[in-house]
């Protein structure tokens, strides 16, 4: 879901037009949610002990090289939100400066 919403801001930032400020902020609220999400998975709602009756005690690495990178993407997350945040408080002003230097090149 994250990389949808990470997807969908490309396409409101490309598009001004036909997205405007309004679907970009929609689509931080979504990032929000699916990082709240995750936070209740990873931390509270993960059964460490469930996994390694299901997996008979095998592959421990790899479910600790995946939670490994759960925890990092978790973290990554956190930056990703804080800069989508900021786009969409400054939106209006990138718009006008993409639009004035796109005009410019062409």
């Amino acid at each position: 879901m994250s990389l949808t919403c990470i997807g969908i801001a490309f396409l409101s930032i490309n598009e001004p037009i036909r997205y405007g400020r309004r679907v970009f902020r929609i689509v931080v609220a979504m990032l929000l949610t699916t990082f709240v999400y995750d936070a209740l998975w990873l931390l509270w709602l993960r059964s460490t002990s469930a996994e390694d009756v299901e997996n008979g005690g095998g592959a421990w690495f790899i479910r600790w090289f995946s939670s490994l990178n759960a925890y990092l993407s978790f973290f990554f997350r956190i930056v990703v939100i804080a800069v989508f945040w900021k786009v969409s408080l400054n939106y209006r002003k990138i718009i006008k400066t993409k639009r004035a230097n796109s005009s410019d090149a062409d």
